[in-house]
């Protein structure tokens, strides 16, 4: 397994009251997922490590759909997806703020769970999914 380190946020009072967890299982992890409100719990990461440069998130939860975001070095970045949505801007609470988002860039869950799972295993996007290059 590539991921060993998760953590998740959860806001109370605009304050951040998360936790991380060392050498989660794929259970814990998909929980923590299905876990995002997108009000008190708005994001969920995956590392090799606490602090590393390569790592996923997955965060927001709009109408039953997730941003899905991935780098290796903390400088390129790729969003997972749907390319059937536009590029009209959403706006969601990630990480303590509202954000916008553009629309295709939500997916839904069952895609989220895919991507994650695969990035859980081998520390890679998968191939089997439709990424864009945000940088």
């Amino acid at each position: 397994m590539f991921v060993e380190y998760m953590l998740a946020d959860e806001w109370h009072d605009r304050v951040d009251h998360g936790t991380g967890m060392s050498h989660p299982t794929w259970e814990q992890v998909r929980e923590a997922m299905r876990s995002i409100d997108g009000v008190h719990t708005t994001i969920v990461g995956m590392s090799d490590k606490n602090g590393s440069d390569h790592y996923m998130l997955i965060a927001g939860h709009l109408e039953g759909r997730y941003l899905v975001n991935s780098t290796k070095d903390n400088r390129e970045f790729f969003s997972l997806v749907d390319n059937t949505r536009s590029d009209e801007k959403k706006t969601i609470f990630v990480g303590g703020q509202n954000g916008e988002y553009e629309d295709r860039k939500l997916v839904p869950l069952a895609w989220a769970l895919e991507a994650a799972a695969y990035f859980y295993k081998t520390g890679d996007l998968s191939p089997h999914l439709n990424w864009v290059s945000d940088s």
